[in-house]
């Protein structure tokens, strides 16, 4: 057999072989997720949107400032605030740590609304990551909870392996576990998110929240086996994350503007700190 036959018989069989997946791949629709189907120049991330009627803070954010670590422009509006929550493939950060849903929250017009973003398979990440950069462009800071060290370093770990340098870069971080550290450590007996959120703002999660531990191997199960039955719980739990950090952050500027009138008496200037304790009286007598 000379070297065309060869080459030929070889054409043959690859022709009629059955090409092996890229990667993974789950099986199903999006909608079984309660999830519709985005695409952009970057590929195809599976998304659903929520939205609730929840008055915004009063202005005067930048009080806040006084307890985050990151300094935020003092005159600065609920409607600059992006809330920011990531699912992972496990704990470790690093590149072997795959987001594979992102939500984010904000205030508009006296609603909060809520996107999700997911990965359908990990090929889509560069499509999560640049719906990600799009909406973060309109914010001035994220919100997270213990974001500072978990969160946004692994996202922007994957924006640079993504070839997106700057992602979230231009956003001041604003982290609620040290501010919630600072405000409630000593009555808490931790400091968890859903600690605060239930001790602290009230927030009552329910019945069917999925424990934390078990969400990487959720996705797992959907990516390697199309098996989708647990996802839905970490879509809602995510969605919680998400709105629970808002409601914290009410809790912490109400607990900020109590605290920086004895800031102010401390310091020996007497006159500012009546005058906002009297600005207070006269808020809350208006609200009655």
């Amino acid at each position: 057999m000379d070297l065309r036959e060869r080459l030929a018989r070889l054409d043959r069989r690859q022709a009629g072989a059955t090409p092996a997946p890229h990667e993974a791949s789950p099986a199903g629709d999006p909608r079984d997720l309660g999830l519709t189907p985005r695409t952009g120049a970057a590929g195809t991330v599976w998304m659903c949107a929520h939205q609730a009627q929840e008055p915004a803070p009063p202005a005067r954010l930048g009080t806040l400032n006084r307890v985050t670590t990151h300094r935020a422009p003092e005159e600065l509006a609920a409607e600059d605030l992006l809330f920011l929550d990531t699912e992972t493939t496990g704990l470790a950060g690093g590149t072997g740590t795959l987001p594979f849903l992102v939500g984010l929250g904000w205030w508009r017009h006296g609603f909060f609304s809520v996107e999700q973003y997911f990965l359908p398979s990990p090929s889509a990440e560069r499509a999560m990551l640049a719906e990600l950069a799009g909406l973060a462009a309109g914010f001035k800071v994220v919100v997270t909870f213990n974001g500072q060290t978990f969160d946004l370093p692994l996202l922007k770990t994957r924006g640079i392996l993504a070839r997106r340098r700057r992602l979230l870069d231009d956003l001041v971080s604003w982290d609620l576990l040290p501010v919630s550290r600072r405000f409630w450590g000593r009555r808490l007996p931790d400091c968890r998110q859903q600690t605060v959120e239930s001790r602290i703002a009230g927030v009552r999660r329910g019945a069917g929240d999925i424990d934390a531990s078990l969400i990487p191997q959720a996705y797992f199960s959907f990516v390697r086996q199309g098996r989708n039955g647990a996802l839905r719980a970490v879509i809602e739990h995510n969605r919680r994350d998400v709105a629970g950090m808002a409601a914290i952050l009410c809790e912490a500027l109400a607990q900020a503007r109590l605290v920086e009138p004895r800031r102010l008496k401390r310091r020996g200037q007497s006159q500012a700190c009546r005058e906002k304790l009297e600005g207070t009286t006269i808020t809350q007598e208006v609200a009655r």
